[in-house]
């Protein structure tokens, strides 16, 4: 059995993200995943972009479902907001991405809250 991947084993990117994730190694999933949105690897002064800081979140969110921190995953969609369609037309990287409504949904399912 070949060992675990880490965090310093792939990219900082989304690809590394992705092998992390195929490779299920949670831990380092949550790791790289809280690094990226914490804008490492962005050029000083570049903020990064929304649809981005979805994608990081929903790796970390299904790492935290995956090691059944539910508690800390909800925490997490909190810090994140109102995820819903807003009444208004907005631009499209503004919307969270399907992926992360069900991440949501699930959440939501294992922890018996409510949608606020």
């Amino acid at each position: 059995r070949p060992a675990a991947l880490g965090a310093g084993d792939v990219p900082c990117s989304m690809a590394g993200l992705r092998r992390l994730a195929r490779a299920r190694s949670w831990g380092a999933v949550l790791l790289l995943a809280g690094e990226l949105l914490g804008g490492k690897g962005l050029a000083p002064g570049v903020q990064l972009p929304p649809q981005a800081k979805f994608e990081y979140a929903a790796f970390r969110i299904a790492a935290l479902l995956q090691t059944r921190a539910f508690r800390a995953a909800a925490d997490e969609l909190g810090r994140l907001g109102f995820l819903g369609v807003p009444a208004t037309t907005t631009p499209r990287e503004n919307t969270a991405p399907l992926s992360l409504r069900i991440l949501e949904a699930e959440v939501l399912r294992v922890t018996g809250r409510q949608r606020q």
